[in-house]
Order: structure tokens, then sequence, then C-alpha cells
């Protein structure tokens, strides 16, 4: 299964930069190939508007991370850790 870092496709990973334009090209990367894994890669901080997670697309950290999501509104932490998620399995 192919690999897309999301620093490949631009991510600046400084903590400061909006990184959701690049890991969305790596996610359409991956579609476009018709499956593979988005690799958010550890040592660095990436921060992210909304991206679009497609079928057939493994986003994985090689980090636990926790993530936060801003639903209409304040962002909201998360108490979930992972390391794998799976969409269109």
């Amino acid at each position: 299964m192919p690999v897309y870092n999301i620093l490949d496709f631009g991510a600046a990973g400084d903590g400061t930069a909006n990184d959701a334009a690049a890991i969305q090209r790596a996610i359409d990367a991956c579609t476009r190939a018709g499956d593979g894994t988005v690799l958010v890669p550890a040592g660095k901080t990436f921060r992210t508007g909304t991206i679009e997670l497609k079928s057939n697309v493994e986003l994985t950290s090689s980090v636990e991370r926790c993530w936060r999501a801003a639903v209409s509104g304040p962002t909201i932490p998360t108490a979930c850790r992972w390391g794998r998620l799976r969409v269109g399995c």
C-alpha cells in the first residue's frame, strides 16, 4: 500500500501555518491511486482546518496524537488518542 507523507505535499508542520490544504492534497492523491496511507509524521506540530476524508484512505500518525476538532464554534479538545483511522473499510 503506498504511503503519502503530508510533508511531501507542502505541510509546514511549524505549529503556525494551516496545513489543511497539504493534508487534503495527500488524501486526494491517495484517493486517485485507489488506496493507501496518508502519514502525519512525528516531530512536528500540524494545524489544520476542515479536511475531507475519503474512501479507502488510511490516515495514520507515527506517534500517538490527540486531535482537536472545531464544530461551528471554539476548538473542542478530544480525549481520543489513536494511531490509525481507516475510512471506507
